[in-house]
């Protein structure tokens, strides 16, 4: 089964540094400029792994929550912000678990 990291980032230089970072370090990747974008590919395979930028425009970090929740199989979500702070960073609720 070949493992995908999908980077989703709307600012197309941030998204390219991440995919040429793990790109060489010999991960597959597949990249997308929103949720939405991610959402209406067919995920096949599933990610391994989902990078996301917190504060995509006109996205909810829980309604992305819930959406990977729905694709019906575990994988690690890593939720980014490129501000050196961020309030809902380490809250950690229950909600937020897959």
């Amino acid at each position: 089964m070949e493992h995908i990291v999908s980077v989703i980032d709307n600012d197309t230089r941030v998204r390219q540094f991440l995919v040429r970072l793990l790109r060489s370090q010999h991960f597959h990747v597949a990249d997308f400029a929103s949720v939405q974008a991610f959402l209406r590919r067919q995920i096949s395979p599933v990610p391994s792994c989902v990078i996301v930028d917190i504060n995509l425009p006109a996205t909810d970090e829980d309604d992305v929550v819930k959406a990977l929740v729905k694709i019906g199989r575990g994988f690690p979500v890593i939720f980014y912000h490129r501000q050196r702070y961020h309030p809902d960073v380490g809250e950690g609720d229950k909600s937020r678990r897959f």
